[in-house]
């Protein structure tokens, strides 16, 4: 399940790095004017191949999150900003900064802690606080987008909606565990979980498709993810019930990777703010 979680999350960055390249050659677009927005992405075959690479990766990351706790899962996820940050250098010639470098050092290190650490429960069926807690973050992180105009707060508030569907999305891998793989798609079609997911990914993806062609893809995808991995983890484990390792070791090796990734988001907020990028 490791592995294809590394699968997963090198596809979701590749399909970031293709849609920061077609967002380049593209008109500006702005989340506040979504119907355009999406009418001027939808139409371009650069970007909806990025946006396919992406979603292949989304879906693998569904079957991981079925097996393995959120506390694991998503930190593997976080193993993509090393490959963001690279590809941002090589492809979209983004130069990084010696404190994004310290903070790839750091996701290294959290990963590896937490990935040592596994031994706790997969969790059950969500509460329903996921109903009142999902909502109040996505108004709170839309109203706060509409009103900043930086890299990293934009970067934070996409990663808050993306946290929030990253909840949906396992809540409905609890559903999905345990049934005959041909049973998925009707589950999948009838779950609260997914279309929740979906509606939540889609405001990220509006907001994160603004930010993205305007500020460089080293600061507003690190900062996403790393938000979207701490949200989902620390409210998931909450509300799915996932134990912690009971074992002295494990538990400290957990939560040491935590921090270390915590001091990372950090570290990346105070990056100084890059200058907006203005599509000509």
């Amino acid at each position: 399940m490791i592995l294809l979680g590394l699968v997963a999350t090198f596809l979701y960055n590749l399909g970031f790095v293709l849609e920061k390249r077609a967002l380049e050659r593209l008109p500006r677009v702005h989340a506040r004017r979504p119907a355009r927005l999406l009418m001027t992405l939808f139409s371009t075959p650069a970007w909806l191949a990025g946006f396919a690479v992406m979603g292949l990766g989304m879906a693998f990351q569904t079957v991981v999150l079925a097996y393995l706790p959120l506390s694991v899962a998503q930190p593997i996820q976080a193993t993509g900003v090393v490959l963001i940050l690279a590809l941002s250098r090589l492809v979209l010639k983004e130069r990084l900064q010696p404190r994004e470098m310290a903070c790839l050092v750091a996701i290294v290190v959290s990963v590896v802690l937490l990935a040592l650490s596994r031994g706790g429960s997969v969790g059950s069926t969500a509460s329903p606080l996921l109903i009142v807690i999902g909502p109040l973050t996505c108004v709170f992180a839309v109203s706060l987008a509409l009103r900043s105009h930086t890299a990293v707060v934009q970067g934070f508030c996409c990663g808050l909606l993306y946290g929030v569907a990253g909840l949906a999305l396992k809540g409905l891998s609890t559903e999905l565990a345990g049934e005959p793989w041909t049973q998925w798609p009707v589950i999948a079609l009838t779950s609260w979980h997914a279309w929740g997911s979906v509606a939540c990914s889609g405001a990220g993806m509006i907001l994160f498709q603004g930010a993205l062609q305007r500020f460089p893809a080293s600061i507003v995808v690190p900062v996403s993810c790393l938000t979207g991995i701490n949200y989902t983890v620390l409210v998931g484990t909450w509300i799915y019930r996932e134990a912690l390792p009971s074992e002295p070791l494990p538990l400290l090796l957990r939560v040491t990777g935590a921090a270390v990734t915590v001091a990372a988001v950090v570290l990346l907020n105070r990056v100084p703010a890059p200058p907006e990028r203005i599509p000509t």
